[in-house]
């Protein structure tokens, strides 16, 4: 299948995104809650980056997000959910694409 549509395909299809291929965060299945995540926790966040490079350490980045991601709770709404919903904003460069 993926031969076939390369076959058909020119190489300025793969050069452009199309919004059909662009992830989006995971669907939040919550009910009667309103879901936000505030915009302290987000700045928090991203007071400490990652962005993949030699000199940084994954593992530290880690453990301070899920230590900072620790500080709240949503009622109605996982630990995993919001750490799902929270984490791209603690990355930069390529590692957010």
């Amino acid at each position: 299948m993926l031969k076939q549509l390369m076959a058909t395909s020119s190489i300025s299809n793969f050069l452009a995104p199309l919004v059909a291929h662009i992830t989006i965060g995971p669907r939040v299945e919550v009910e009667e809650v309103d879901f936000e995540i505030k915009t302290s926790l987000i700045t928090m966040v991203q007071a400490s980056t990652f962005c993949g490079k030699a000199h940084e350490d994954a593992n530290a980045h880690l453990q301070l997000f899920l230590e900072v991601r620790g500080t709240t709770a949503i009622k109605g709404v996982t630990a995993n959910t919001i750490c799902l919903h929270l984490f791209p904003f603690s990355l930069l460069g390529k590692l957010k694409e």
